[in-house]
């Protein structure tokens, strides 16, 4: 593969077949595809072309025809990997009022990038990861030594039980790698054990410009974004990185909906956030406040339903509009 047939973004993130467990208020939902790759790759879906993205799936014993012609209704942009020795990663994620859980009831395959090398993934232009910082260490091991390193950016989500003080020093030597290190609000505060409640409140928003500076103090050297709910998104950029005095001094990026009926389930809304981001660096030259509106867009679309969004053969999402729509009333809303 050449380099100007590179894929634009791939993700390390797992295929999971989720059940919506809503306790005694409602009948569970289940069989939701799910998992936290399977939102990043349908978000960049949303702007690049099946060739220009993937991710890997692997199939079970129990792969339904169902599921395959909701993914087939993307494109070609899935690497289906088969054994029927085992069950397709199975989770419960439950909803309890504001409360969420997850757990898992099937053995989880995790992926490397190994496991792409030999794909039409290898060597992406952009790569997602969500994992724990020791956990994240091994992967730009594997990356160096794949010979990747001055060809891959890094785009690195931490896992949210392990934001915690104790994983800070493999943080420490993670973060120098990175071109973009994106918590959300809870995540990036107990990285330092310090609780940011997820309603707003005053101060609020000063608190999580005040963690994104940390970060960069930490030897962080591109781009931190906070992913922060209806908030928005913080974004700030070490100053010998600043695309602008903007970036340097750290700017808010609002979410498309605030506060909005419209919102059924964030179920996936950071992931997809950071797959329409990856697509919006791409084709935006790296200009990573456009690239946030095109992260917000894509959250957009995920958060009006239970599970992933549809797209039609008109290009619509939702059925409803085309994501460049959305885009251009974002623009047109901040004046960008």
């Amino acid at each position: 593969m050449s380099a100007d047939e590179t894929v634009v973004c791939s993700t390390l993130g797992m295929f999971i077949m989720d059940i919506f467990d809503f306790g005694s208020d409602r009948p569970p939902i289940p069989d939701q595809i799910g998992g936290g790759g399977t939102y990043v790759n349908v978000a960049a879906r949303m702007w690049l072309e099946p060739a220009q993205l993937g991710m890997i799936v692997d199939r079970g014993s129990d792969w339904r025809e169902d599921i395959q012609r909701q993914l087939d209704s993307y494109g070609p942009c899935w690497v289906f990997r088969d054994d029927a020795r085992r069950l397709t990663t199975r989770a419960r994620a439950t909803y309890k009022g504001e409360t969420r859980g997850f757990e898992y009831l099937t053995p989880k395959v995790r992926l490397s990038p190994p496991d792409l090398a030999s794909t039409k993934l290898a060597a992406p232009k952009y790569l997602h990861f969500v994992c724990s910082p020791t956990r994240a260490l091994e992967i730009i091991k594997d990356i160096d030594d794949l010979g990747w390193t001055d060809r891959t950016k890094l785009v690195y989500e931490p896992i949210p039980d392990l934001c915690v003080p104790s994983e800070m020093p493999a943080l420490k030597q993670v973060i120098p790698r990175l071109h973009i290190f994106s918590p959300n609000h809870e995540e990036a505060g107990t990285f330092f054990g310090e609780a940011i409640e997820e309603q707003e409140s005053e101060g609020k928003p000063q608190k999580i410009e005040e963690l994104a500076q940390r970060f960069l103090d930490l030897g962080l050297r591109r781009t931190c974004i906070i992913r922060s709910g209806r908030l928005g998104a913080y974004v700030k950029q070490a100053d010998s990185y600043a695309q602008s005095e903007t970036t340097r001094r750290g700017t808010w990026i609002p979410a498309y909906y605030q506060n909005s009926d419209k919102v059924v389930d964030v179920t996936g809304a950071g992931n997809s956030f950071l797959g329409g981001l990856m697509a919006g660096l791409f084709l935006e030259k790296e200009d990573v406040l456009q690239a946030c509106l095109y992260g917000s867009v894509s959250s957009s679309y995920v958060i009006e339903q239970y599970g992933l969004p549809g797209i039609d053969s008109e290009g619509c999402w939702n059925s409803t509009d085309k994501p460049t729509e959305r885009l251009q009333a974002m623009r047109t809303r901040l004046a960008m």
